[in-house]
């Protein structure tokens, strides 16, 4: 996002990084003891138990998102306004909208693998590679199966989007 915000003209003072976003927001609901849910990965009782938030429910993103009534009514007895879906894009942006539709006024944050960095289930990147807009190396070198298409694939087909729209931009302004 910011080599395209950087193509598009934008005066960007810095990178961000969504995983650290995600750890000030944890930061923040645990502080103020802000009852959540989760969805997403299979985590481990024992590792939920380390979970130093106002955990109120915990659902596979897997197995326990399969009959989307019965979620959608648990999430509703709970009383619960903060969900937290972990499952990987699209299919946590989708349920999102699902949940959305059916319960208005929830707070849902997508964080993607960022719950497999929280518990520790996964290794995230060393600290030099955060901030220097290549962790997805290290990512695509540790899971090269699954993320190949998203960084060898997807990567270059967005920023040809990006110049392109860049192009388009400087023929319509002049």
């Amino acid at each position: 996002m910011y080599l395209a915000l950087k193509i598009l003209g934008q005066n960007i003072k810095s990178r961000f990084n969504a995983s650290e976003i995600n750890e000030q927001i944890f930061s923040f609901l645990v502080r103020d003891f802000i009852p959540v849910i989760l969805i997403g990965g299979r985590f481990e009782k024992k590792i939920l138990n380390k979970c130093p938030m106002n955990l109120k429910m915990y659902f596979n993103g897997y197995e326990n998102v399969e009959n989307i009534e019965d979620l959608i009514a648990q999430i509703n007895e709970s009383n619960v306004k903060t969900i937290i879906l972990g499952m990987g894009s699209p299919k946590q942006e989708k349920l999102a909208f699902e949940i959305s539709n059916k319960i208005p006024h929830l707070h849902l944050i997508c964080v993607g693998n960022f719950l497999e960095f929280y518990f520790g289930t996964v290794r995230r990147a060393p600290l030099l590679l955060h901030n220097t807009g290549f962790e997805w190396v290290f990512r695509l070198v540790t899971e090269p199966k699954r993320l190949w298409k998203r960084y060898l694939i997807g990567i270059p087909m967005f920023i040809i989007r990006i110049i392109k729209l860049k192009i388009e931009n400087s023929f319509t302004n002049n």
